[in-house]
């Protein structure tokens, strides 16, 4: 289904990975006990975190580079929803969320490689950063992933955009008051 060129180094490895989940997905898993169960479902989306990091990381070097535009004059997005037949919508999300987690949030793009964090987290601090609240909200980073891991993700988001919404609404866009103004949240 994917083509991958010259099939060294980060292509050998999907390749590798892509042939370890296809045999994980061939068990008949019926017969595992209930902790098997368990563990597995918990492992394979760490897994699903580091592969959307490392695609991640991918797409925004061949957008950074113009990879695709020069191959098949195509943008990045809709070379990636022709290539992966996945919806365009979801190409664009993808390259979004990658492109900004580089730009702005290199933190945030760690925690997701390390499986702390899912794609999902990843995307709502994307679409919460802009270039005026981008300093502010590093500072709150720290936070914001330790309350991911133990908040409801719901809730987690609704705060995130609580916050992001503050820098822009009570305090008129102004960069600095973000990290006092939602002391009282990060810290209840």
């Amino acid at each position: 289904m994917f083509e991958v060129e010259g099939r060294s180094g980060i292509g050998e490895l999907a390749g590798r990975a892509r042939a370890t989940l296809t045999a994980a997905a061939a068990i008949d898993v019926r017969s595992l006990e209930a902790g098997e169960l368990r563990a597995a479902v918990v492992e394979l989306e760490r897994a699903r975190r580091a592969l959307d990091a490392a695609q991640g990381h991918l797409l925004a070097e061949l957008d950074e580079r113009r990879c695709t535009l020069h191959t098949a004059a195509l943008a990045t997005s809709k070379w990636f929803a022709r290539h992966t037949r996945v919806p365009s919508g979801v190409a664009r999300d993808r390259l979004s969320v990658a492109t900004t987690l580089r730009r702005h949030l290199p933190h945030v793009d760690a925690a997701l490689a390390r499986g702390e964090i899912g794609f999902e987290h990843a995307r709502v601090l994307a679409r919460a950063v802009n270039d005026r609240n981008a300093a502010a909200l590093q500072t709150l980073i720290p936070t914001l992933l330790e309350r991911a891991g133990r908040c409801r993700f719901e809730k987690w988001r609704q705060q995130v955009l609580d916050l992001a919404n503050l820098e822009l609404t009570r305090f008129g866009g102004r960069v600095g008051c973000f990290g006092q103004a939602a002391e009282c949240w990060v810290f209840s």
